[in-house]
């Protein structure tokens, strides 16, 4: 499977980032051209928190939103982000399908304990970022129902 290459170029102008999620969040989004949207926050939970307010507000007017989070370092000169961490984050929105939010791993592993879920969707390898990089939809727990046996742990004795 082909995914498009994210461009090399630096993202050009912040914008207000959309949403109630991505204010509360200090997000702000970067014009991508063809390539969408993407925002940067300070942590991924926030990210995520803000691609399902997105998701559920756009799903309402009938658009499917293709979501990638990923997180590490990223220069800013003069206002414009570059760096592998934007290549790598436009090649995983590539591999999302219609309503999805994709995360890489490095998310779903500083997302634990959280309420979400990561099931794993696939590896992706971009030339010049060394990889394979696995990813994973994420997507909220769903609450378990109960079977009747107890959670509880028996007591030592």
């Amino acid at each position: 499977m082909e995914y498009p290459s994210p461009p090399a170029e630096p993202y050009r102008r912040p914008l207000p980032c959309p949403g109630p999620a991505a204010h509360a969040a200090d997000g702000e989004a970067i014009d991508l051209h063809d390539f969408g949207l993407v925002a940067v926050f300070r942590q991924p939970s926030q990210a995520i928190a803000c691609a399902f307010d997105l998701r559920s507000r756009l799903n309402q007017i009938g658009l499917n939103v293709q979501a990638a989070i990923h997180i590490g370092e990223c220069g800013r000169h003069h206002g414009l982000y570059a760096g592998p961490v934007l290549q790598l984050a436009a090649g995983l929105a590539g591999c999302a399908r219609p309503g999805d939010i994709i995360a890489s791993r490095t998310v779903r592993d500083l997302a634990i304990g959280t309420n979400l879920s990561f099931d794993p969707r696939g590896e992706l390898d971009l030339p010049g970022i060394p990889g394979p990089w696995r990813y994973f939809s994420v997507g909220p727990v769903l609450a378990m129902p109960r079977t009747g046996a107890s959670n509880e742990l028996p007591e030592d004795n």
